[in-house]
């Protein structure tokens, strides 16, 4: 460490002051901290301590606690705290605003001691289900917010947005070590979001109505240097929001800090400060020394590093005390004085008359920044010592840089690995501090000049005070130059194309970056980058289309929404259909609920042609119908019509899927027009046994008469689309029906006589004939084979009218399909007009059906008339009957009521015309002579 100006003790171990060092002048400093005695104290008790080679027992160094109505969206010594959170008005820990450090540094250290808890158990799952758990929190997160957006008061949206946030967090951080870029991304939302939505899109939201010029401000000589600072940060949005950044890139690095315990066994004992430096010394020792002996310089390096790590992660309170208990109270001393002078209150908010704070800030920052530059030029900076560390130089510059604002320090500093979120810290909290100090030196400046005749206590240290001030200006100048797109801009490192760092990129720069690095990302290696990255794109627009900032062009001009709705809608489609391949269906709807209406129905239809099971297709559809009811319908026609049309499923998936139209009777209708069109595609191929199949196991029967009561019930919004097509669509299935009856009938009836034809010609050939009667004499031979033909005979009697009954239900399901009123699925031109697709079906089917069902009347007829001229007495008047009723289908065909000839071509009518004429002649020679 560079020289303290802390002489070497002397006999009587007395500390020596030289005032022309920089530790005296921190001394000086530290002695005028507020009008009584309590700083004093506190300075005299740390230099007993130092000469003790003790820790803080009582009164550490000033440090006042933070109220949280003094800077919106803090708590008080909350997670990377800076100098900004924790001004105040009045103490809490420490009696009337003493705000002295905490007693006990191993208590302080314990509290701080939370690096790493964000770890997750959850990587012990296997990914898949690391991946799903992460998806289940998400849809957790964005089913509550749109939940909260229905009925949402303006007050409650912060808290509202800041659930949501926080649950995606927590869903990144399921992902270990790999999600925490992620849920560092949520988490700057997060508090964006604290000031207001509008931060998170623009740079300069509107202003506050009630702000007040800076110009008022720090012409308030009343107020103290640290209610000014709070004052002109409430008021400077800009600020405000830069500081919101900080505070967020400090809770960045807290999981980073590697805790110094100088109590730890493999220390020996050296709590205190440099113990064999000290015992090679003969017990005295100078705070300056180039040189540490034995094992002293590593764990000056190790120590140096934590207090470093810390003042990075916003925890400059907990830099102090480890300072103090690892036995240097001096440099706890040095790094303290960040905090202007600040009044206290009492406990009803009345000023006690006690300060705290430095009154010399400008003094102890201009000698931290020579301090951070003295031990910059340091030859063993770079250099690492074998544990693999950097010289404590390197830390103390980097310590001594960051407090005293030196940007060029900090930028070139080793310890600062040159990362991305490094480079953001630094500057952002150089931005921050030149721009506090602007306002706090202007207010300083006005004090002085009232000061001539009210003084102030601690108003500005003097001309000492007033040079510092402008040293301090003077050499961060260049910072007001600095701004967010700077600060990305000059980061030329790979690690700023790494997507996260882009993400927070945009988020930094606003003004229309959100915007580009959604389409960006999007376009280019996005969509190749799994679930993590589909997570966070889909809820981060989902987000912005719930609270109404989704598309550019829509309140505000570019720049006031978020992104493209083009590019939205792609991302959202990309992360569903990565539910959909992780086998988390059932969270879909929520996230097609944020689409437009076309894009919802067709992605929510896709989603549900994966669904097989029954009871899963039950949920799907109620929480369709409760996110968009208005378009269920329309889904789940789109979603059988998708199913029937596929080449990929087997006829039978195609049959099932109507079961989506039969779960709310209000489908029904849409359900049977749908079965419909699947018979009519069936026929067309010639499935018959498929549709017999889609008619017995896959439509309910009671569907005609559901729907009839629908139409009777003529229910509100559907009774007049029910009383327009709902008759039309029965008559069509009923029609339908009546073929694949008569089919079902036909082939019943021939499997029948096929049986029986060949069970007689078995009994003509005494194949028919079994054995039996073994160990029997002739005469009970003859019984035996007597009493079992006359079983073949009856058996064959009774076959044979099962023949007969068979063929007459065939025979009248065919002619019904024949002579059905009006014609068998006859469509006016009126009607083809309404459905062009439908109506060229349905005629290709009645060309089709009606001369087959023709020819089946007339095997049919003729074969039973062959069968019945076998029988014995009578079976030729039973012949002559079939053979009479192939003459009278003639009749039938040529009748206008059943539009049938219009069905026949040229070579069906000829063949049917033959037919009629042999069934002439059979007539004739069935005729009893």
């Amino acid at each position: 460490m560079p020289r303290l100006g802390l002489n070497d003790m002397d006999d009587d171990e007395d500390v020596v002051m030289e005032s022309d060092d920089a530790y005296a002048q921190i001394s000086n400093a530290l002695a005028d901290w507020g009008d009584d005695s309590t700083s004093k104290r506190a300075l005299s008790e740390a230099t007993e301590s130092l000469r003790k080679k003790s820790v803080f027992s009582k009164a550490g160094f000033v440090r006042p606690t933070f109220s949280p109505n003094a800077h919106p969206g803090s708590s008080p010594g909350g997670r990377g705290a800076s100098r900004l959170q924790k001004f105040t008005v009045g103490g809490e820990d420490g009696g009337e605003g003493s705000g002295n450090i905490v007693s006990g540094g191993e208590d302080m250290i314990v509290a701080a001691g939370f690096a790493g808890s964000l770890t997750s158990s959850a990587l012990v799952a296997p990914v898949d289900e690391v991946e799903k758990s992460c998806c289940a929190l998400g849809h957790e997160a964005l089913r509550d917010l749109l939940a909260f957006s229905k009925n949402r008061a303006p007050e409650d949206d912060g808290a509202a947005n800041s659930n949501f946030f926080d649950a995606l967090a927590r869903a990144a951080n399921c992902r270990g070590d790999e999600g925490r870029a992620e849920r560092n991304v949520w988490t700057l939302m997060e508090k964006l979001c604290e000031e207001g939505v509008d931060n998170l899109l623009n740079v300069r939201p509107e202003e506050y109505e009630e702000s007040t010029p800076l110009d008022a401000i720090v012409s308030d000589v009343c107020s103290t240097p640290s209610e000014v600072i709070i004052e002109c940060v409430n008021n400077d949005r800009l600020l405000r929001r830069r500081q919101i950044i900080l505070e967020w890139l400090e809770s960045c690095a807290e999981e980073d800090i590697v805790f110094y315990d100088p109590n730890a066994k493999s220390r020996n004992g050296r709590a205190a400060m440099w113990p064999q430096t000290m015992k090679n010394g003969g017990g005295r020792f100078h705070v300056d020394l180039e040189e540490l002996k034995g094992l002293d310089g590593e764990d000056e390096a190790e120590l140096l590093s934590s207090v470093f790590m810390m003042i990075r992660a916003g925890k400059l309170q907990d830099a102090c005390a480890l300072c103090a208990k690892a036995g240097q109270p001096w440099r706890a001393a040095s790094i303290s004085g960040s905090m202007p002078m600040g009044s206290n209150v009492d406990e009803i908010g009345n000023d006690s008359g006690s300060f705290f704070g430095n009154p010399k800030f400008a003094l102890w920052r201009r000698t931290c920044w020579k301090l951070g530059r003295a031990c910059a030029g340091k030859k063993k900076l770079n250099q690492n010592n074998k544990n693999g560390r950097l010289d404590k130089s390197a830390y103390e510059a980097a310590i001594y840089a960051t407090l005293g604002n030196d940007f060029e320090t900090m930028r070139n500093s080793p310890v600062l690995n040159g990362g991305f979120y490094d480079h953001l810290w630094v500057h952002f909290r150089c931005m921050v501090e030149r721009a506090t100090d602007e306002c706090t030196f202007a207010h300083s400046r006005r004090r002085r000049e009232v000061g001539v005749k009210y003084p102030f206590a601690g108003a500005g240290g003097g001309a000492g005070g007033k040079r510092a001030e402008d040293e301090q200006l003077a050499e961060t100048g260049a910072l007001a130059n600095i701004d967010e797109g700077y600060t990305v801009d000059s980061f030329r490192s790979e690690e700023a194309q790494i997507l996260w760092n882009r993400a927070v990129s945009a988020l930094i720069l606003a003004e229309g970056q959100v915007s580009s690095f959604i389409s960006t990302a999007l376009r280019g290696e996005g969509g190749g980058l799994g679930g993590g990255w589909l997570r966070f794109a889909a809820h981060f627009v989902a987000f912005f289309k719930v609270i109404g900032k989704g598309e550019q062009g829509q309140g505000g001009g570019q720049g006031a929404n978020a992104f493209d709705e083009e590019d939205a809608c792609e991302i959202l489609k990309n992360y569903i259909a990565f539910l959909v391949d992780n086998k988390q269906v059932e969270l879909v709807a929520t996230y097609c609920s944020l689409l437009p209406e076309t894009a919802c129905v067709t992605t929510y239809a896709q989603t549900l042609m994966v669904v097989e099971d029954f009871e899963e297709r039950k949920r799907m559809f109620g929480r369709g119908m409760d996110l968009f009811p208005e378009l269920m319908e329309e889904i789940l026609v789109l979603t059988v019509e998708r199913i029937r049309d596929s080449e990929e499923f087997e006829d039978a998936r195609k049959m099932k899927s109507l079961e989506y139209l039969c779960i709310d009777p209000a489908y029904r209708l849409e359900g049977l027009v749908q079965a419909n069109n699947l018979l009519r595609m069936l026929l067309l191929q010639g499935k018959i046994e498929s549709c017999k199949l889609l008619v017995v196991k896959y439509w309910p029967a009671d569907s005609v008469s559901v729907i009839r009561e629908l139409i009777e019930g003529n229910e509100e919004g559907r009774g007049e689309r029910l009383e327009e097509s709902g008759e039309s669509v029965i008559w069509e299935h009923e029609s339908l029906v009546a073929v694949i009856i008569a089919h079902t009938k036909f082939d019943l009836w021939r499997e029948i006589v096929t049986k029986v034809e060949e069970d007689e010609r078995r009994l003509a050939e005494g194949s028919l004939i079994g054995g039996g009667g073994v160990g029997l004499n002739k005469v009970e031979m003859e019984i035996f084979e007597k009493s079992k033909e006359r079983e073949r005979k009856e058996k064959l009697d009774r076959e044979r009218k099962g023949v007969e009954d068979a063929a007459g239900d065939a025979l009248v399901a065919l002619q019904v399909v024949l002579q059905y009123s009006g014609g068998f699925l006859f469509m006016n031109d009126d009607e083809i007009s309404e459905d062009e697709v439908r109506g060229a079906e349905i005629a290709s089917l009645r060309k089709g059906l009606i001369p087959t069902v023709v020819n089946l009347i007339a095997y049919l007829l003729c074969v039973m008339g062959a069968f019945f001229e076998k029988e014995e007495g009578g079976g030729k008047e039973k012949a002559r009957g079939q053979y009479q009723q192939i003459v009278d289908l003639a009749t039938t065909l040529t009748d206008e009521r059943y539009k049938i000839m219009d069905c026949l071509r040229s070579e069906d009518a000829a063949a049917i015309l033959e037919k009629v004429a042999e069934a002439q002649v059979n007539v004739l020679r069935c005729v009893e002579k």
